[in-house]
């Protein structure tokens, strides 16, 4: 008599079921533990390792990748020490310029030298501030300003993310290595200009990115700016 052949729905209901029974029953290989010692599985290395040595494995894998995810946090959280130790040592250095030229060379030696990005520029609007023919370089047309604010801003104080090469040349000039950019409202409403600081990476600046240290800076920025450049009187 030849053996029934089993078809293959009902290994997986068997399998199922045999799943179910052992999910609800933890306490099952307590009450068989030479059952526990002598299961053998496949494995793709050792050929076969029992139930209890492939747990184990197991257990050592999750411990080294919670000590990878550990030492990467402590990596991060010295890089983000380091970041804010320099902000916070770069507020007494603007606090001493005397001239938009000493404030916007402090920027860019701090942003280039220290924090390793490749482009800083401060862009102030024509509207608010007469800017004399030696600043003329800082301002910005109110239609490529109004563009950047429509385009990029859209109502809010910042930008993070990729720049087209318009906007790259409008803020940095033509030379100027920058595929990913931060741009962020000087003033009330934005209506001293912006601060831009790009970078090289295209991933660098992305709109997930915390705005707090940048935030504040230019909120310093802001207080700074009419006493170094005279501003319009909006009545003449």
């Amino acid at each position: 008599m030849s053996e029934r052949q089993i078809e293959p729905h009902q290994i997986a209901v068997d399998e199922e079921q045999v799943a179910q029974f052992l999910a609800n029953s933890p306490d099952f290989f307590l009450r068989h533990p030479e059952l526990l010692r002598s299961l053998k599985l496949p494995h793709e290395e050792h050929g076969t390792v029992s139930l209890v040595q492939l747990q184990m494995q197991r257990q050592r894998q999750k411990v080294a990748q919670l000590e990878e995810e550990i030492t990467q946090l402590m990596s991060i959280a010295a890089e983000n020490e380091g970041i804010a130790r320099t902000y916070g040592d770069l507020y007494p250095e603007l606090l001493q310029a005397q001239t938009l030229n000493q404030l916007v060379r402090t920027l860019t030696k701090v942003f280039k030298q220290q924090l390793r990005l490749n482009a800083l520029a401060l862009k102030l609007d024509n509207d608010f501030f007469d800017l004399p023919v030696q600043y003329a370089a800082y301002g910005l047309d109110k239609t490529t300003l109004d563009g950047l604010r429509t385009q990029r801003l859209r109502n809010h104080e910042h930008y993070f993310g990729r720049i087209n090469q318009a906007d790259k040349n409008a803020i940095f000039g033509e030379q100027a290595l920058v595929n990913s950019v931060a741009l962020i409202e000087l003033g009330e409403n934005g209506n001293q200009g912006l601060l831009a600081v790009g970078s090289a990476n295209a991933e660098h600046f992305v709109p997930e990115m915390d705005t707090l240290l940048l935030d504040q800076l230019c909120r310093v920025i802001a207080i700074l700016l009419p006493k170094l450049v005279k501003v319009k009187d909006p009545q003449a």
